[in-house]
């Protein structure tokens, strides 16, 4: 008898289970770098809202108390 994940349609292709945990992993990996977009994209917002602070306070003349 033959086990279900090992049945092939085709003979020459992989494993239904081998065929599925290959998808599942590039759904992860594009969720991985999704999520490293939305990182990058935070950190270049972050750098422009410093940028601005600084150039407002470069501006600024406060009395040292």
């Amino acid at each position: 008898m033959t086990h279900p994940d090992r049945a092939n349609v085709n003979p020459g292709s992989p494993p239904l289970r081998e065929t599925l945990s290959q998808l599942r992993l590039r759904e992860l990996l594009l969720e991985v770098q999704d999520r490293i977009e939305q990182i990058v994209e935070g950190r270049d917002r972050l750098d422009g809202l410093i940028d601005a602070i600084l150039a407002i306070t470069s501006g600024l003349k406060l009395d040292a108390t």
